[in-house]
């Protein structure tokens, strides 16, 4: 029973709080219709039907909420038993406005993303196609056949240039210094020449503004991987007139003369030409050949020396000239079958001074060898402290025989050679005949005297048996 009245008690209680609610519920829907008018009568353009369904569904509201829920439990008082109302129509709008604005900007942000992304290929794209048009352009072919002709590399144009087609190969080399000198130390330059075909360029070069050459492009038959055509150096042409070389016909070679080795041999102070060309030093074969034997002459008188040159001349008759330190033309004596020789010269004013003393010097000596002079008398004609005087003065003539009488026959007195102011030497010879009794010898003869001068008397210095 108590138990019973404990429902009954709750159930009161639930009855009241729902009650409660109601009334708060139907208080709520009233406000909500008089906003509701107001907000018709503030909107003239919303229809009836758009109200009366407003009130309709607001009314359905308010009668599902005074129904309590079947399965409200009566042990929780606190908890509403009543379904909250649906959203009013403002609010279902802003709601889809919202999601409508959410979508929107999602697909516009897609959409901006796909744009940048396409413009950025496309970019590259035509990137790629501009810079394969680009070096498929002419003008870089062009450029590098110009440095042909800014390089002077004639050689590598004279092989394109046409019209050096019919140069023969002998004479390429000659063409190209033709070109290079041309072209030397003026400005080149260059530019496009009109050309009424699409498949062919043509470009001028100008050497200081002046037209010389030209060469033309066409296309190699090649691509780049996006399909330009690629284009070649076709040919060049040179605009220049450029002579042919003289053919000069080769003289004939003369028959070479066979030349023979001569020699002649003369004082070293002479001057000798042989066929025109004068000797010198480069054709001395040996020099220093000594004309006087050494001590004949006085220490202070430089002795004269002989010089043997060679030289070629044709068939060995060359045509010689000696002169000597005065300038005097002497004439060689030949001595072999190609070799000449020329003494020094004789001098005919010593021997017409001392030619006669010089036969009586000689003859003493000659009879003092056999004691018929006396070596005083020998002496006499020597100069003191020479060789001559101490070789007289150290001979022993004793042991020799004297003749009775004697007799010179063949006497010659020549060669008289000056060798310095006062010093000379010439050759005597003659045939000494003694008589012994009622016998006689021959003795042939030759001394070669040398002396030196001493006032108006000439001295004998020395000499020797030839």
């Amino acid at each position: 029973m108590k138990h019973s009245e404990a429902e009954n008690i709750q159930v009161h209680s639930a009855g009241k709080h729902v009650a409660r609610h109601v009334s708060i519920d139907a208080t709520r829907e009233a406000t909500g219709r008089n906003s509701a008018a107001k907000s018709d009568a503030s909107r003239p353009e919303r229809s009836a039907a758009s109200r009366n369904s407003a009130g309709k569904h607001n009314s359905s509201k308010a009668g599902t909420a005074r129904k309590p829920h079947a399965n409200q439990s009566n042990s929780s008082p606190k908890k509403s038993t009543v379904k909250k109302r649906a959203a009013s129509p403002r609010k279902r709008r802003g709601r889809k406005r919202s999601i409508l604005r959410s979508r929107f900007y999602q697909v516009y942000f897609l959409l901006v993303i796909l744009c940048v992304l396409g413009i950025a290929l496309g970019a590259r794209y035509l990137n790629g196609v501009l810079e394969d048009y680009e070096s498929a352009q002419p003008k870089y072919v062009a450029q590098q056949a110009a440095r042909l002709f800014e390089r002077g590399d004639y050689e590598a144009i004279f092989g394109l240039d046409t019209s050096m087609q019919d140069v023969p190969a002998e004479d390429r080399a000659y063409y190209i210094g033709q070109l290079q000198a041309l072209a030397a130390g003026k400005e080149v330059s260059w530019s496009e020449a009109y050309s009424g075909n699409e498949d062919e360029r043509r470009y001028r070069v100008s050497l200081d503004g002046e037209k010389f050459a030209e060469f033309t492009l066409v296309p190699s038959g090649a691509q780049t991987e996006r399909g330009s055509r690629l284009w070649t150096l076709s040919s060049i042409t040179t605009f220049v007139r450029i002579e042919a070389p003289q053919i000069v016909e080769p003289e004939p070679t003369p028959t070479p003369v066979p030349t023979i080795a001569c020699s002649i041999t003369v004082p070293s102070s002479f001057t000798v030409t042989a066929d025109g060309r004068t000797l010198d030093a480069n054709d001395v074969v040996e020099d220093g050949i000594p004309i006087v034997p050494a001590g004949m002459l006085p220490s202070d008188v430089t002795a004269p020396a002989m010089v043997r040159y060679a030289f070629p001349s044709e068939n060995g008759a060359p045509d010689i000239c000696v002169t000597d330190w005065q300038g005097n033309v002497q004439t060689p004596v030949q001595d072999g079958e190609h070799s000449w020789r020329c003494e020094l010269p004789q001098n005919p004013e010593l021997e017409a001074l001392y030619g006669e003393s010089a036969l009586e010097v000689a003859k003493r000596i000659a009879k003092y060898s056999t004691r018929e002079s006396s070596q005083n008398s020998v002496l006499k004609l020597c100069a003191k402290d020479s060789p001559a005087y101490e070789s007289i003065n150290n001979f022993d003539s004793s042991l020799g025989k004297k003749p009775k009488s004697s007799t010179f026959e063949n006497v010659v007195v020549s060669d008289f050679y000056l060798y310095a102011e006062d010093c000379f030497s010439c050759r005597v010879s003659f045939d000494y005949i003694p008589r012994f009794g009622n016998e006689s010898k021959t003795y042939p003869t030759a001394y070669t005297l040398y002396f030196v001068r001493q006032g108006d008397n000439g001295k004998l210095y020395s000499f020797s048996l030839n």
